[in-house]
């Protein structure tokens, strides 16, 4: 089952056949098998934590919004393991039709299953250390439609997390986030949360390898930061509370750690070890502050080894420190901190980027680019370990009838995660 799931797609997942032969490209527009789809002009654009966007021209057929659209690198109509480049429906609003040498053709954009993952409801439920199988499956089950659970590994443990009127995909993302893994839509409407696939990384980038060109990697130390503070989720006051108050009496203490930790009245952090009810006891350095005041969830995380080495590169006997600040107030505890590490483990160090180009059909968002001990000049190499963010796939070579199509993947990898907004979504929908 992990095996299927896992090797949807290319772009979801990966593809299963070696080598750089690519058999012959088909596309398929509301279930039926056509042909009036212009190899050249196909483009499919995947990146993590984002709907894939597919476009193309369509000669002398009507393409309706809101039909599916396929794009198989496979000589048979059947789905099967790595057999998807694309699946996903023609969106509204971004057809457009037009004449070229006296044939008529209708140019589209078409939006991948993350897309319509988002529009059935939005989830709005609290769950109190629920395990991570359980939770997904509610999501999927309740907040979506024509949508199945996948595999969910019940070893990802369990969770406290609130979500309140948030898009289904962002909601899976939180979970994947907190546990280390992500989220794979399959072309049968699948969802999934892994943290690797079983059938292995494409390649590794070294200076005997001759399956990439065009190679490009960079270095960015503008956004480096050393401690990380996350404001997360909260109350209100239930009571004044006087300065050095050694209690905190909230409408409702469920956001809190039993085992204590640091929160946020007004602008001063604070202390607690324990909870009672809604009260946090054991405060230390607590302002004064009347009723309705907010009181939040303060995580702080410090990444000294990066420290130290900034402080070192500055010089001036400097400290090192460089704080960035979260605030966002629907995050628990476990959420908080976990976003906190992950944040510095993305900016401790200068963000690496690489891309390159290949025809290598093992390609897929999410899996890991080793690149070892690569020349650039005498005496200077490139070690870098990163995962693949963004594939733009496109057709390539030639394209006379009977010829076999061979797909150029342009690929990135960074450290980064990237969310969309659903205002850009809107975007792309074509609305205001």
């Amino acid at each position: 089952m992990a095996a299927s799931q896992a090797r949807a797609g290319v772009c979801f997942a990966g593809a299963v056949s070696a080598g750089l032969y690519q058999p012959g490209l088909r596309t398929v527009i509301g279930g039926t098998v056509t042909t009036a789809v212009e190899k050249r002009s196909l483009r499919v654009d995947c990146r993590s934590r984002q709907p894939n966007i597919a476009t193309g021209k369509a000669r002398s057929l009507t393409v309706s919004p809101y039909e599916s659209f396929e794009v198989l690198d496979g000589g048979d109509t059947v789905t099967t393991a790595g057999k998807v480049l694309f699946a996903g429906h023609i969106l509204p609003r971004s057809i457009q039709t037009r004449q070229q040498d006296s044939v008529t053709y209708d140019a589209f954009r078409a939006v991948s299953h993350r897309w319509l993952i988002d529009r059935f409801a939005k989830v709005t439920k609290e769950y109190f250390s629920t395990p991570i199988n359980g939770m997904v499956h509610d999501i999927v089950t309740n907040y979506t439609d024509g949508f199945s659970m996948g595999l969910v590994d019940s070893s990802l443990g369990t969770l406290a997390m609130t979500f309140a009127y948030e898009d289904v995909s962002n909601a899976l993302d939180r979970i994947a986030a907190a546990v280390g893994a992500f989220v794979v839509i399959t072309p049968d409407k699948r969802v999934s949360l892994l943290t690797s696939f079983d059938d292995g990384n494409p390649f590794d980038i070294n200076d005997t390898n001759t399956e990439f060109w065009n190679f490009a990697f960079s270095e960015d130390a503008t956004q480096t930061r050393t401690r990380v503070i996350v404001e997360g989720r909260g109350s209100k006051l239930a009571a004044d509370v006087a300065q050095d108050s050694a209690t905190v009496e909230c409408e409702t203490a469920s956001w809190a750690s039993t085992t204590g930790g640091s929160a946020r009245i007004k602008q001063t952090t604070f202390t607690y070890t324990g909870v009672s009810g809604d009260t946090l006891t054991g405060c230390t350095g607590v302002p004064e502050a009347e009723l309705g005041s907010d009181v939040n969830i303060i995580v702080q995380d410090d990444d000294a080894a990066a420290q130290s080495t900034v402080a070192t590169a500055l010089g001036g006997g400097l400290s090192g420190v460089v704080t960035h600040y979260i605030q966002d107030r629907r995050l628990s505890e476990d959420e908080s901190t976990k976003r906190a590490a992950e944040d510095l483990t993305t900016f401790s160090t200068p963000l690496e980027t690489v891309n390159f180009q290949t025809r290598n059909r093992f390609m897929g968002i999410h899996k890991t680019i080793t690149v070892t001990s690569l020349t650039v000049d005498t005496g200077r190499y490139i070690n870098a370990s990163l995962a693949t963010d963004r594939i733009v796939v496109r057709a390539a070579g030639k394209f006379e009838a009977g010829s076999q199509t061979q797909f150029l993947y342009d690929v990135t990898c960074t450290p980064l995660r990237v969310t969309m907004p659903d205002l850009f979504t809107r975007t792309l929908e074509g609305e205001e």
